[in-house]
């Protein structure tokens, strides 16, 4: 799913487009796993400004697999997204 969304785009906004989504799949994952677990999980934050606006369905999309990936072990869900 998220590589047809991402054959869609341009080339030139394809990596800052890819760099929004797993941001946004990452803190996903944090915010669940943290229901989850009841752990917090330290993260460091982006050392660089996103220069790329992900429409709602993109969005959501990486908010899903964010959450999905929760269910796994942090190994395979690191892998995974």
């Amino acid at each position: 799913m998220a590589r047809a969304w991402s054959e869609q785009l341009k080339a030139d906004r394809r990596q800052p487009a890819a760099w929004a989504f797993i941001a946004r799949a990452v803190d996903a994952y944090v915010s669940a796993s943290v229901e989850i677990t009841g752990r917090d999980i330290a993260i460091t934050p982006l050392s660089m400004p996103l220069s790329y606006i992900l429409d709602t369905s993109a969005a959501e999309l990486a908010c899903t697999l964010g959450r999905a990936a929760a269910s796994f072990p942090i190994e395979e869900a690191c892998y995974q997204l």
